[in-house]
Formats: structure tokens, C-alpha cells, sequence
């Protein structure tokens, strides 16, 4: 990822457009970059990027950066199955301002099978980045406001 993308990037996710709680799905292959695109974005808000982690083992990590409110991280890698998430208790992050999910789709599927958490969730605004590697070595990300 070049300096000048995730500069962008970075505009774009804290532009004034966006309202919070919002959904952020992080996609692309493993070792893309998702968790460091995450790093780098709470390092950029002031928050050490030594205490950001990938949350793939522990799968939600909560992170409380000053000025953005509580930021959760999600990975859903190693959920096998959506109806697995109810351990994690997200009906107790309704504070929550901002959610990075890394392989959404089992969230999504998981919320869609839940109309009444993902309407207490209360997602203002949703967004997918999409990250893939190109031939040459470079990172390709693609930003989508999905409201």
C-alpha cells in the first residue's frame, strides 16, 4: 500500500460523511494486508500500533482510541460456522463506534439471521475495502460506501 492510498484511505473513513456506528469489511486473500491496513489507521488516530494485534486466534480484540470511541476488530477466519459468533457477546458492544471485520461474510450472514442485534448494532454507515495483490507485487485497494 502506498503512502499516498492509505492517506487517502485514511481521509476518506474520518471524513464528516460518515456516521457512526460504522461497519468497516475488510476482504481480500490472507497476508494482504487487512490487519495492517488496521495498524496503520489506528496508529494515523494516535493509537499505539504496538497494541494492535490480529485478532484471528482471539477473534475480537476492542480497542478504545481516544477522540474515535471503542473500535472493535473482528475476524472471522476461523469461525466455521456464523451461529458461533453469539459467543462473542456483540449484543454487549452497542457503544461500539466503529467495526473492522475481517472475512465479513459470515458476519453479515450471521446479522442477517439476527434482523433485531443488526438493528440494535445500528449501523449508520457501512464500507468495504477490498484488497488484493497485482502481479508486480503491489497492493490494489478498493474503498466502497455501501449506505
Amino acid at each position: 500500500m502506498t503512502t499516498r492510498h492509505f492517506e487517502s484511505l485514511v481521509k476518506r473513513l474520518t471524513s464528516e460523511n460518515l456516521v457512526r456506528p460504522v461497519l468497516v469489511c475488510l476482504t481480500g486473500e490472507l497476508g494482504v494486508g487487512k490487519t495492517t491496513f488496521v495498524k496503520e489507521l489506528f496508529a494515523s488516530w494516535g493509537y499505539l500500533p504496538s497494541k494492535v494485534q490480529s485478532p484471528t486466534f482471539l477473534k475480537l480484540l476492542e480497542h478504545e482510541i481516544p477522540e474515535r470511541g471503542l473500535c472493535l476488530h473482528l475476524d472471522c477466519y476461523r469461525i466455521e460456522d456464523p451461529d458461533e459468533l453469539d459467543k462473542l457477546g456483540l449484543e454487549t458492544y452497542l457503544d461500539a463506534s466503529w467495526w473492522f471485520v475481517e472475512w465479513p461474510e459470515k458476519f453479515l450472514e450471521y446479522l442477517a439471521d439476527r434482523p433485531q442485534l443488526e438493528k440494535l448494532l445500528g449501523f449508520k454507515d457501512r464500507i468495504k475495502i477490498e484488497f488484493s495483490m497485482l502481479e508486480n507485487g503491489e497492493r490494489s485497494i478498493q474503498f466502497t460506501k455501501q449506505s
